[in-house]
């Protein structure tokens, strides 16, 4: 396979499959505490409003008994005739399931009539209501005290108004109770509910009233019977009473299904890049060496003829200037046959690499093949400039070559040409530095000869 290179995955891959992971999971992290931070802010403001709303819905409820309260101070305690007047209160609020008159917290009427075992006679002897009562009175304070379950489906609160009459006294005296049972099946309208019901996102609630005595809380409403997760929690008051609403949304914080659905989409999607990366590196590595192959020399690792010849072709055909220079080693042929085709090919190479030092970077070196060795410098250059390169690289290949078992000198014959100069045909280019050389060669012949 070609993710595979000797029986392991290749670098690449590797890497960019870690970094896609790494990246993913960061991703899937941010998007996640963002989705949840969200569903926060939105359950905070649905928390506040809801608690609002129930505060409103407790609010219509009580000042029932501050409206008696009044009647009753403005009478100085008679309380005669008031089975004519309070009826008429009730209707007004469903919720109000009894209101009782307690003149020094004993009972005295009540309305509607109800069952004995449903009512309170003493309200500083009842356990519901005694410590309520002492610190309404002490206190000067209406307080809200439930719920109680005087019948197990029919859940209530009790609301008690302590009643003062004018009096000479600055406190005034004190006369007793305006005590309202409440039905908390009936206190949160429709719409309070369907609020968290139906709210975006949709919300599970439980509302809890607070004992201030022992700070335990006692669920009052709820729409859901599941433990709530991490609830956002909202506090409030109402008549010394402290009440929590706790929401969550619907589905969750955060779906786990959705969450894993998401990290294995990523997770493929990791591997499908990385085999694509790994895929286009090792097309790529496959065309790099592929030229290696078409057009490098692999002794020397200088370009070759075919790639020589095409960009000659290349040069001409966008009418680019150029110089070629044309190199052959002399007496190469004895070194050879003297000591051996693998100290010609050391030779070779260490000639090669004294050209490519000796040129500019963006100049190009080729081997056509054997001791043959070609120069190109693109651009328009002088004479002068070319015979001084020219120059260095007979004085570079001319210094001793160490070898392991000889040390030998070697001599180069050069010729030039340039385009368009002495010709704009890359062929005609090439013949006439050809001819350089050779000439260049002969004249090394005859100082040798001397």
């Amino acid at each position: 396979m070609f993710l595979i290179k000797e029986g392991k995955i290749i670098f690449p891959v590797k890497v960019t499959f870690t970094l896609l992971v790494v990246s993913a999971f960061f991703i899937v992290s941010y998007a996640h505490n963002t989705k949840i931070t969200h569903l926060h802010q939105q359950c905070e403001l649905i928390s506040k409003t809801a608690a609002t709303l129930f505060t409103f819905s407790l609010d219509k409820a009580l000042p029932i008994n501050e409206n008696i309260e009044g009647m009753i101070m403005a009478t100085n305690g008679d309380v005669n005739g008031f089975e004519n007047i309070i009826p008429a209160f009730i209707p007004q609020t469903p919720s109000i399931m009894c209101i009782q008159l307690a003149p020094k917290g004993k009972q005295s009427q009540f309305f509607p009539q109800m069952p004995e075992d449903k009512i309170i006679p003493d309200l500083y002897n009842s356990p519901y209501t005694k410590k309520f009562s002492y610190f309404a009175e002490i206190n000067r304070k209406s307080y809200l005290s439930g719920p109680y379950f005087f019948d197990k489906n029919e859940p209530i609160l009790i609301l008690q108004d302590p009643v003062f009459l004018r009096t000479k006294k600055i406190q005034g005296e004190f006369w007793g109770f305006c005590t309202a049972y409440i039905k908390i099946n009936d206190l949160f309208d429709q719409d309070t509910l369907n609020y968290l019901n139906y709210s975006s996102p949709p919300c599970s609630y439980k509302l809890y009233k607070f004992d201030p005595y022992d700070d335990k809380e006692v669920l009052l409403s709820s729409n859901t019977d599941e433990e709530l997760i991490e609830p956002v929690i909202t506090r409030f008051n109402v008549k010394e009473s402290s009440w929590a609403l706790y929401v969550v949304p619907k589905n969750g914080w955060y779906s786990p299904s959705r969450l894993f659905i998401i990290s294995i989409i990523l997770f493929f999607t990791c591997v499908i890049i990385s085999i694509l990366i790994g895929f286009l590196v090792t097309t790529k590595d496959r065309n790099e060496n592929l030229e290696k192959l078409t057009f490098m020399d692999p002794l020397t690792d200088l370009y070759n003829a075919r790639k020589f010849t095409l960009l000659l072709k290349q040069y001409q055909k966008l009418a680019l200037p150029y110089t070629i220079i044309y190199l052959d080693l002399n007496n190469f042929k004895m070194i050879n046959d003297n000591l051996g085709h693998d100290t010609g090919d050391k030779i070779l190479t260490i000639v090669a690499r004294k050209i490519s030092n000796c040129i500019r970077e963006g100049d190009l070196a080729f081997r056509l093949g054997g001791d043959e060795f070609t120069i190109i410098l693109p651009g328009e250059h002088d004479e002068n400039f070319v015979k001084t390169v020219i120059e260095r690289l007979k004085e570079s290949i001319k210094r001793e070559t160490v070898l392991e078992t000889a040390r030998m000198q070697v001599t180069a014959s050069v010729g030039f040409a340039r385009c368009p100069q002495d010709s704009s045909d890359y062929e005609e280019v090439v013949k006439i530095a050809d001819k350089h050389m050779y000439k260049d060669k002969r004249l090394a012949h005859s100082k040798e000869k001397l």
